[in-house]
């Protein structure tokens, strides 16, 4: 039975590993596209002229990190989750 134990606890990390990657990418996704979006939206041509390659560089004005906090879906995550998930990042 002690061997059973390890070898699911062992399926029950690598699991866990799999969707902390995955939301970790979903977040990584969201905050680019929020970024992109508020470029586009605030621009003057409509067309954004930023590198948008690492989405967590500094928001480029007071306003684009207004709005990136208030699109931030982390905020509605328990903080127990949040703690895991930054803890195995």
């Amino acid at each position: 039975m002690g061997a059973f134990d390890r070898a699911g606890f062992s399926d029950h990390f690598r699991v866990q590993q799999v969707v902390l990657t995955f939301c970790s990418s979903i977040v990584q996704t969201r905050k680019r596209k929020l970024r992109e979006l508020y470029a586009v939206a605030t621009g003057d041509d409509g067309i954004p002229n930023h590198d948008f390659s690492n989405p967590d560089a500094p928001p480029t004005t007071p306003a684009e990190e207004k709005f990136l906090f208030e699109c931030d879906i982390l905020q509605y995550v328990s903080p127990f989750i949040l703690d895991r998930f930054y803890s195995r990042i």
